[in-house]
């Protein structure tokens, strides 16, 4: 009887993941609406939102749905709900203010009043998911947390700013603005240095 060569072990294929792809992309758009956030364009100025925004849409829904497959539960359900979410409601809105400028008109105000009404009830609904996520998140990792925390803090400033109650854009701005600069470098140091898969 002929012995049967034993394989040598392979070594285990480096892990993925989305997140780090998911949180440049997403990091990328807050960035590209810095002139929106701060007042520096007009309504209409939003257009070119739409390259952006739809080259990386579906991106975004292909990460999230890894993430869902690999088990990344909190990541999945924040950019499920808020990043393909929020991201989908900018582009269509830059595509309302194109099909108004295409024709030669302004968008009614009418229009732009029941925008405001329904954009600040949307945002808050939006800081009571990010503000108890950035809870859960400041147990384990504190900048995390803090960074999450400050767009939700911009989330909820975006309610009174959108009523009419009081303008709290800038602090919107700050706050959103943070986040934006936090996915990004964390993004780029987990590509650079991956975490080794646990033996």
């Amino acid at each position: 009887m002929s012995e049967q060569a034993i394989p040598a072990p392979t070594a285990a294929p480096p892990q993925t993941s989305a997140v780090p792809l998911c949180n440049m992309i997403v990091g990328l758009l807050i960035i590209t609406q810095f002139p929106v956030m701060f007042g520096m364009i007009s309504g209409e100025q939003t257009i070119w939102l739409l390259p952006w925004i739809l080259c990386a849409y579906p991106m975004i829904i292909i990460c999230v749905v890894k993430m869902f497959r690999d088990g990344a539960m909190m990541d999945a359900t924040i950019n499920g709900v808020l990043s393909v979410v929020l991201m989908g409601q900018n582009a269509i809105s830059a595509a309302i203010w194109l099909a108004y400028s295409s024709q030669g008109t302004a968008v009614p105000p009418e229009v732009l009043g029941g925008m405001a009404l329904i954009n600040g009830v949307a945002f808050l609904a939006g800081a009571c998911i990010l503000l108890p996520f950035s809870y859960l998140l400041f147990k384990g990792n504190k900048i995390a947390g803090v960074c999450v925390a400050c767009a939700g803090i911009g989330f909820l400033s975006l309610f009174p700013t959108y009523w009419g109650i009081a303008n709290l854009g800038l602090v919107a701005g700050i706050g959103l603005t943070i986040l934006g600069v936090f996915l990004l470098i964390p993004a780029g140091v987990l590509l650079l240095f991956p975490q080794k898969p646990a033996e």
